[in-house]
């Protein structure tokens, strides 16, 4: 990130008269021409791998991943639906299901309660990448701190994705013994 295009362009210029093949490409001076903006003369094939993997693997093989992806996320919520204590805040599609952990009878509709469920749901997700077992992110959502786990790796299992609601389970169990103690 430069504040003068120019500089940047001068730094990484090519001259005619050392790369005679430019020659028919040099453009007006106006014209943005990209090898004169980067170390790399041409840019990079980028597509190459989505092409070579559609080649070896096909679409159906990719439309089946996907499939996969978005069917783990909502068996991650049917399984959290099966648990106490569990409030489903966006269903799960597209590979992504959020969530968040309200204890039974702690949810009064206060400013309190809400910061209390807040940071217990902040604290969840901070046990979670301590275990390193699954990653389990928080975000925002509609004001609340809520839990959100993408599902997008194929290779994911059933079993994996029970795992990561038993184990959210017991970390919110645990947080929440301890919030109950501390507060």
């Amino acid at each position: 990130m430069v504040r003068n295009r120019a500089t940047l362009r001068h730094a990484f210029h090519v001259r005619e008269d050392e790369a005679e093949y430019l020659q028919d490409a040099r453009a007006a001076e106006e014209e943005v021409n990209f090898w004169d903006y980067s170390p790399e003369l041409t840019r990079p094939f980028r597509a190459l791998k989505l092409w070579m993997s559609l080649q070896v693997f096909g679409a159906d093989a990719f439309a089946a991943a996907l499939d996969r992806t978005f069917y783990l996320a909502e068996y991650a919520e049917k399984e959290l639906k099966a648990r106490s204590n569990w409030e489903i805040t966006s269903s799960g599609q597209m590979a992504v299901v959020t969530f968040r952990y309200v204890p039974q009878g702690h949810k009064d509709g206060s400013a309190e309660s809400a910061r209390r469920i807040d940071t217990l749901n902040r604290s969840i997700a901070a046990r979670m990448q301590e275990q390193g077992f699954a990653l389990v992110l928080t975000t925002e959502l509609r004001g609340q701190t809520v839990l959100r786990l993408c599902t997008i790796n194929p290779r994911t299992t059933e079993e994996d994705i029970a795992k990561t609601v038993e184990a959210l389970d017991g970390h919110g169990r645990n947080e929440l013994g301890y919030r109950l103690v501390s507060e």
